[in-house]
């Protein structure tokens, strides 16, 4: 979704840049890597997800609070530190206040440099609104097996900004896991959008379909009509680690010493993958309650 000459390889990429520093190269760092997971017994790590979608996770998650402590569209109002956290939020009942021992943030950038804090209601992340977040959408196309000619062995495709094409990536959702398509048939991801063609993002469905039906042509050999589209877009996608991205980690960390109790995670700051995300909030966890 992002343009590679601008993002930050240190922030972006934080095993890849780690590898070079300690190993002079990649190749050497993901040589080592597989020498000491060989030596561990360990395999290559796989590549996973749930049979009924990623929304498992977070069902699971939901379930496992106590009752009556998740709270869903609500609007945070204000935050106050003394003498302990005083919480303001608006829902459609109305205005709520309640204190707190502490506060634990995932919000994204964009919550985060709208968030009051403090008795003045200072806004102390609002330069986190200067983080870039690119549109994307998303078409998960159905086909009979038979239009489509390419094997589908693999993991999918990844466009090059020089083939100007429309699509930014397929992924090949029927080849990765069982349970995306019925018998006689493949399902495809396909992404559009991001920062080379964010009007893409834009489009309703039949119109972003016409526009990469070519593409899917020329690459994977389809043809004909799906037999099932789900269109999904996101006008504020993927944040992007650019270069400079350790002034908004420095704004953060400068936050949590001015308000103690406050700690703060999240896709902002400690990645955007699935076990980036995991770790991170684990992370998270165990900075909040020691």
């Amino acid at each position: 979704a992002g343009d590679p000459a601008k993002l930050s390889a240190r922030h972006a990429f934080p095993a890849l840049w780690t590898m070079e520093r300690e190993h002079g190269s990649l190749l050497r760092g993901q040589n080592a890597q597989a020498r000491a997971r060989r030596a561990r017994g360990e395999t290559a790590p796989a590549i996973v997800s749930f049979r009924r979608g990623l929304q498992t996770l977070t069902d699971a998650l939901a379930a496992g609070l106590p009752p009556g402590a998740l709270c869903t569209e609500v609007t945070i109002e204000h935050l106050t530190a003394k003498p302990r956290w005083a919480v303001v939020w608006r829902d459609a009942a109305g205005t709520h206040s309640r204190e707190f021992d502490a506060i634990v943030s995932a919000l994204p950038a964009t919550g985060l440099a709208g968030l009051r804090i403090g008795a003045m209601g200072e806004k102390p992340l609002a330069g986190l609104a200067g983080i870039v977040h690119p549109p994307v959408a998303s078409l998960f196309l159905g086909f009979r097996r038979e239009q489509v000619a390419h094997p589908l062995d693999g993991f999918g495709l990844l466009v090059p900004a020089r083939e100007k094409r429309h699509l930014l990536g397929v992924l090949f959702s029927s080849s990765l896991f069982p349970g995306r398509a019925p018998s006689g048939h493949v399902a495809l991801t396909v992404m559009a959008g991001g920062t080379r063609q964010p009007e893409l993002a834009g489009l309703a469905a039949a119109d972003l379909l016409q526009a990469v039906r070519g593409d899917l042509k020329d690459l994977l050999g389809v043809s004909g009509e799906p037999v099932f589209v789900r269109h999904t877009s996101w006008p504020r996608a993927i944040p992007q680690y650019n270069l400079g991205h350790e002034q908004h980690l420095n704004a953060i960390a400068a936050c949590e010493r001015v308000y103690p109790g406050l700690f703060v995670g999240g896709q902002v700051r400690d990645g955007i993958a699935v076990p980036a995300c995991i770790a991170a909030g684990e992370k998270l966890a165990t900075r909040a309650t020691s």
